[in-house]
């Protein structure tokens, strides 16, 4: 006869406690609209965005599981105190789109600072300028149509 005493499965303790259930549901969706998914035909995981306050996040995700959000486009440097007018995100033409609308405190009225912008892959970003869709270049940090690190 062979007792086993004493032996847990790792399954067991594998179980989240209260605060960190509440973080990784939280973090699921802390935007204050639906997100978006962006999905690709070659086997690459979808990929997922949020928008807050004019700034596009983009979801690192383990496993279908969203552990962490990066700040992919943000509003232009304005010397003034801006405010998020208006924001929307939808799926165009296989792209990403996306388009915000700040005013400048002091300003008057909407908008001191617009931007439209689109990706097919969360990677490669677009900006709308007067002569029609231009490449964002990444390598220029401080340039203020550039993507944030």
């Amino acid at each position: 006869m062979l007792f086993v005493a004493g032996c847990t499965d790792a399954v067991e303790d594998a179980a989240l406690t209260h605060d960190e259930l509440t973080k990784v549901i939280n973090l699921q969706n802390p935007f204050d609209k639906p997100l978006i998914k962006l999905s690709f035909d070659n086997n690459q995981p979808e990929a997922i965005f949020g928008l807050k306050n004019c700034r596009v996040y983009k979801a690192q995700a383990v496993k279908g599981v969203i552990v962490a959000w990066d700040l992919a486009i943000k509003p232009d440097f304005s010397l003034l105190p801006q405010v998020c007018d208006r924001e929307s995100m939808r799926i165009e033409d296989n792209y990403l789109r996306v388009d915000t609308g700040l005013i400048s405190l002091g300003a008057g009225g909407c908008c001191s600072a617009t931007g439209k912008y689109r990706t097919r892959d969360g990677v490669g970003w677009e900006r709308y300028l007067n002569d029609g869709w231009q490449k964002m270049d990444r390598s220029k940090p401080s340039n203020p149509e550039s993507i944030a690190e």
